[in-house]
């Protein structure tokens, strides 16, 4: 049987974020334009032309390189110190601005944060396709919703933890299931 475009997307999201580096969160995202052609793709990690890390190649993650793996910086540890661009900013940064309005991104494996979601509702697409997992929670997935519905962006949340039933009843969210 033939899959639906938006598991299609979903699951080629999944085979991108097996490119991260990260040993934390492997993530990746997808961008199609209104025809379901793609766009770009991209996964969370360091930015081209940052200085090469012999060990990366050994160890295969970012524990060579980055601070925030490292523990080589002092508590909180935050995203704002780790080197790497997230899934979506990557993808974004590939894609072709005009070919993007009006296409949709599909992002695993949890909720775009609010920076991302920024960056996703400027590009102009119509819609975002994620789930809302155990990763998300402290993370505020509701401000990242809600930014994109305000910004004309359709938040498609393909399954979400119960816990966020409330908050995203609220936002008068489309989750598809419930976990």
């Amino acid at each position: 049987m033939r899959s639906e475009w938006s598991e299609t997307w979903l699951d080629v999201a999944h085979a991108v974020a097996k490119r991260s580096a990260c040993f934390r969160r492997q993530a990746g995202t997808v961008i199609v334009d209104e025809n379901n052609r793609v766009l770009a793709t991209g996964y969370n990690g360091a930015p081209p032309g940052l200085t090469p890390f012999p060990k990366l190649e050994m160890t295969g993650d970012c524990r060579d390189f980055c601070p925030r793996a490292e523990g080589n910086i002092t508590e909180p540890k935050s995203y704002d110190d780790c080197v790497a661009m997230h899934s979506e900013t990557n993808a974004l940064a590939y894609a072709d601005p005009l070919r993007m309005i009006g296409g949709v991104a599909y992002t695993v494996p949890g909720c775009p944060c609010f920076g991302c979601a920024k960056a996703l509702a400027a590009a102009q697409l119509s819609a975002v396709v994620f789930h809302i997992t155990e990763l998300d929670r402290g993370r505020s997935p509701e401000r990242s919703v809600e930014l994109l519905a305000r910004c004309n962006v359709q938040p498609i949340i393909v399954s979400a933890l119960e816990e966020f039933r409330l908050p995203l009843h609220r936002l008068g969210a489309e989750v598809l299931s419930w976990v």
